[in-house]
């Protein structure tokens, strides 16, 4: 097993000069691959304002990611306020951050007070394109005219506002509260979009297609027309409720559950493929099913039924075995249906494992490979002092028992993989390589074509562990709010190269401030994202696929144009990133001979000047061939962790 050395770093070396060196000065001056830090909020925004859609709006909440493919874009909400030059309800206020070549600009999508005064952000499409908002209809606004408590809306692309459950059929006297002759059905409730609202899955009490039933069913909107999902086998109407149970993420394939009388536990699963066939993927008389997700192509379709995990093959239309140790818990299915990381307290493997401990293992498609015996805290556990929401490696499907594509409570799931399920990271309090955690969650990689098992967030400098580290730390702490539990964090790069966590740890000598901050480990070298400097917090809350932008909140000031410190903002830590615009330091306003300043003195003899600025100190020579940094006077030691010896090794397991 080829062995790497786990290093800290900072700035690049000097021979890889940055293409946006001009903004990489102040708190920018030492972030790793060429980043540099970009307010994405205003300046002027110092009230209480939350990463993504918020919480609340849950009838309309699903898996979103709050971060734009390219990068160039977040999602964020405003509460009781609007961003300078927008719209505000005085409720929550949902914009999106657009950046564009000098600045990042706010774009409003919450409906205006005219159309509703109250309303909560629901979730969005991956493109953002559609957003899903709750409506309080006690409350004025064009958009609540039903006589229910609440109303379900999509915004589309060109701003206008759809109702979720619109129907169909005609009806001569239209009593629901939407004016458009037809029945529709205001409580519908949505919970899943594919990428460009290519399909739009709800459920709804109403029957809103020619043929449906009057209770509780399943539906998909598409640019042809409104469909009824959960048809059975052989296109008989359901008599009882259906239940949504999760999608593919190209939306071909939709399950649900039907039949039992508690449809969560005791239905029948079945997949209702490209709005034509509907086949049953398992029957409730063989046990209780747990539906646990659906590969992005819809080919394979989990679930869990007897601690047996298993997939139906679409297109051989039948159900093969993962592993039948009638104990396992899912933990993580690849995208790409390829792997599926489980718990089982059996030992599969002979020799590896511990009897009647959570055993952590991969099924790569042929065969069962054994990770490493986690605790019993790793599988399932809650934050903040006992305070939900609970968080862990057995929650994969089982603390909602409707996973979205992948899992619809995406926060609470402690793990994550690339989309062939090649390498995968996830949290535990174990340990499991030769550096002393001391119980301390850390954060871990595995590779198991290699089988190669690292802890990423294992200090090269700090002898043993002194806090946990975590992928996303659920908190609600004053200012800084906590993340929506279907809220979607790409901590995993795309191509497995980059890890990026939390850690209220000092895992490199910047680290100075005693509170979370947040990291990056990328191709062996550890990095410190957040300054290591504010006294509050900072919180990771979205990478871009690719890694190249991090979005954080942090209440330090990063850039001269940014908030006021002290007040929560969020930047992007962006890969050749710097706005010139956000370089420039405001002056204050003043009146009359206020604004004349002092008398200038002389002009002095000029000091002798440096061909480094920014106040770098000579360049001392290291092990590794790196460049060192003098401390600055008001940052501490940023970038390179100091080494024992130039061949101290990466905190890995030994084979």
């Amino acid at each position: 097993m080829a062995v790497a050395a786990l290093v800290g770093g900072g700035s690049p070396a000097a021979s890889a000069a940055c293409p946006n060196e001009e903004f990489r000065s102040g708190p920018s001056a030492d972030l790793p691959d060429c980043r540099a830090y970009e307010l994405v909020t205003p300046p002027t925004l110092n009230r209480i304002f939350y990463a993504g859609t918020g919480n609340g709006a849950g009838t309309v909440k699903f898996n979103y990611t709050p971060v734009a493919p390219s990068g160039d874009g977040y999602l964020w909400t405003a509460f009781s306020t609007g961003a300078p030059g927008t719209p505000s309800t005085g409720a929550s206020n949902l914009l999106e951050a657009e950046r564009t070549s000098n600045a990042w600009i706010q774009k409003f999508l919450s409906p205006i007070a005219q159309q509703a005064e109250i309303s909560g952000p629901g979730s969005a499409d991956f493109t953002h394109k559609y957003v899903t908002f709750e409506v309080e209809t006690a409350r004025g606004g064009s958009l609540t005219g039903c006589s229910c408590s609440l109303s379900s809306w999509v915004r589309y692309p060109d701003g206008s506002f759809h109702a979720v459950g619109e129907g169909t059929l005609p009806t001569e006297t239209d009593t629901d509260g939407y004016e458009n002759g037809l029945i529709d059905d205001p409580d519908a409730s949505a919970v899943w979009m594919a990428p460009n609202g290519s399909h739009r899955v709800f459920e709804a009490n109403v029957a809103l297609t020619l043929g449906a039933p009057s209770n509780n069913q399943v539906y998909d909107r598409t640019p042809t027309g409104l469909n009824l999902v959960s048809i059975l086998p052989g296109e008989d109407p359901p008599v009882s409720d259906s239940l949504f149970a999760g999608s593919s993420a190209d939306g071909s394939v939709v399950l649900f559950k039907n039949g039992g009388i508690e449809i969560v536990s005791e239905g029948d699963l079945f997949a209702r493929i490209d709005n034509t066939e509907t086949v049953k993927i398992a029957s409730r008389t063989d046990g209780e099913i747990i539906a646990g997700g659906v590969s992005a192509d819809g080919s394979r379709v989990f679930f869990v039924q007897q601690g047996d995990i298993s997939y139906y093959d679409v297109e051989a239309k039948d159900v093969k075995e993962v592993v039948s140790s009638g104990d396992a818990v899912m933990s993580y299915a690849s995208p790409d249906g390829s792997h599926v990381y489980f718990l089982s307290e059996e030992q599969l493997i002979s020799g590896q494992g511990t009897p009647a401990a959570p055993n952590l293992y991969v099924w790569d498609g042929t065969s069962i490979k054994f990770i490493g015996t986690v605790t019993a805290e790793d599988v399932s556990h809650s934050e903040n002092n006992g305070f939900a929401p609970f968080v862990g490696l057995g929650l994969w499907a089982t603390v909602e028992p409707i996973p979205v594509a992948q899992n619809k409570n995406f926060l609470t799931a402690s793990a994550r993989t690339t989309f062939d399920g090649t390498v995968f990271i996830f949290e535990s309090r174990a340990k499991l390589t030769d550096y002393p955690n001391e119980g301390h969650a850390e954060i871990y990689r595995y590779e198991p074509e290699s089988e190669d098992l690292l802890c990423v967030s294992c200090s090269p400098v700090e002898p043993a562990s002194s806090a946990d580290s975590n992928l996303v730390f659920l908190r609600n702490e004053g200012a800084l709010k906590t993340l929506q539990k279907s809220t979607e964090i790409a901590n995993l790069s795309a191509d497995g190269s980059s890890v990026v966590f939390e850690s209220k740890g000092p895992l490199l000598p910047a680290d100075t401030n005693g509170v979370r901050d947040v990291y990056q480990w990328r191709e062996g070298t550890l990095s410190i994202i957040s300054t290591g400097h504010a006294s509050l917090p900072a919180a990771l809350i979205g990478v871009s696929s690719s890694g190249s932008d991090i979005f954080f909140q942090t209440a330090e000031q990063l850039v001269p144009q940014g908030q006021t410190p002290g007040s929560y903002a969020i930047y992007d830590a962006r890969v050749n990133g710097g706005l010139a615009s956000q370089q420039i330091r405001s002056s204050l306003e003043c009146e009359g001979e206020g604004c004349l300043g002092m008398p200038s003195a002389a002009p002095g003899l000029a000091a002798p000047g440096s061909s480094q600025l920014h106040g770098k100190g000579n360049v001392k020579k290291r092990c590794h061939g790196r460049r060192g940094k003098k401390r600055h006077k008001h940052h501490g030691k940023r970038g390179h962790a100091r080494k024992k010896s130039c061949t101290s090794k990466g905190r890995r397991a030994s084979k």
